[in-house]
């Protein structure tokens, strides 16, 4: 019997979500006791692939999947090695990465692919936490916004159980368009990004950018 993708997705993300309840579970079980819920980890799997839905330049007024028309990209990674990056188990997880590229490359696009790549059988096993920068201006914070992608997910949220998820090494930010940040919140977010790296080892961050940004060179242990 073959898996169906709903399926599939559903048994991947079981597995970051079992490593949480069981990592946490002295402290935090009956927060984390929810996600033994099928229903609750159902809904995570419809959260994530809302990922796969995008309005593009040929289809503007109707969504298109990406995961039906979407080819893998070839990234040029910092040791001038160019390889097909289809999965983000082909991005080494004790580095945090600048994605750089140009307006109309598809760097929003390659961040939703990589947070769907985690609902099939080359997952990381870890849960995908996407958010567009440009938001801060509402969230005002780099925290608040990561704060409101897990709340979006179902977690459930304080500042104890924020400090726990990031330290676990079971979730994974992807942040869209530092170049899309008010020009008042970008010295604060780029120090907020070197606290979560100095501070959450574990936690991997991949933010994309257009060339020639404050980010490039400006954050500690980013490449």
């Amino acid at each position: 019997m073959v898996a169906t993708p709903a399926a599939l997705a559903l048994s991947l993300l079981r597995k970051p979500l079992e490593d949480l309840y069981n990592l946490g579970k002295e402290k935090f079980e009956t927060e984390l006791n929810e996600w033994k819920n099928d229903a609750k980890a159902k809904q995570l799997v419809r959260k994530v692939l809302v990922y796969d839905k995008v309005r593009t330049i040929w289809q503007k007024t109707k969504d298109v999947r990406i995961s039906q028309m979407y080819y893998a990209p070839r990234i040029i990674f910092s040791d001038e090695v160019t390889r097909s990056v289809d999965s983000l188990a082909k991005i080494p997880t004790a580095q945090n990465y600048v994605i750089e590229g140009t307006v109309g490359q598809g760097k929003s696009v390659f961040l939703r692919y990589l947070c769907l790549q985690e609902l099939k059988e080359n997952s990381t096993g870890r849960i995908p936490i996407f958010i567009e920068l440009r938001t801060i201006e509402k969230h005002l914070s780099l925290e608040n916004a990561i704060k409101a992608g897990l709340d979006n997910l179902g977690f459930v949220i304080n500042d104890a159980l924020y400090e726990f998820y990031l330290k676990s090494g079971k979730i994974v930010l992807l942040l869209d368009g530092f170049d899309e940040l008010p020009s008042k919140h970008i010295l604060s977010v780029m120090e907020e990004l070197e606290c979560l790296s100095v501070k959450y080892s574990s936690l991997q961050v991949i933010v994309t950018s257009r060339p020639d940004r404050d980010i490039q060179g400006g954050v500690n242990n980013f490449v």
